[in-house]
């Protein structure tokens, strides 16, 4: 497997691990659009600070591969739901705002 497969593979695998937790984990989705950007602020975070650390113990390829399904994996997972809660926090507004006013009374 070349390094360019395993990197789609693990894109494609963190994508659907996160349609996954944002279907199956309905009560942790946020409520409003600022506490979904607050989580892809936290996500950029880590991906800022925790991934860069967990790859210094990169020492072999065991460890290699280690870092990045320990460290890697969960840090991507999570950045893509949060920006799932951002895209479903705007489709949600817009269908809102699209209704129109008075659309909801009878």
């Amino acid at each position: 497997m070349t390094v360019a497969v395993f990197v789609v593979a693990l894109g494609v695998g963190c994508a659907a691990l996160a349609v996954w937790f944002d279907y199956r984990l309905e009560a942790l989705r946020p409520g409003n659009l600022y506490t979904a950007m607050v989580h892809v602020g936290l996500a950029m975070l880590l991906a800022r600070l925790i991934v860069p650390v967990g790859m210094t113990w990169v020492g072999n390829l065991t460890s290699a591969l280690g870092g990045v399904l320990l460290v890697g994996l969960p840090v991507c997972v999570y950045c893509l739901l949060s920006c799932f809660w951002v895209m479903r926090q705007v489709g949600d507004t817009l269908g809102k705002a699209r209704q129109g006013p008075g659309a909801g009374a009878s």
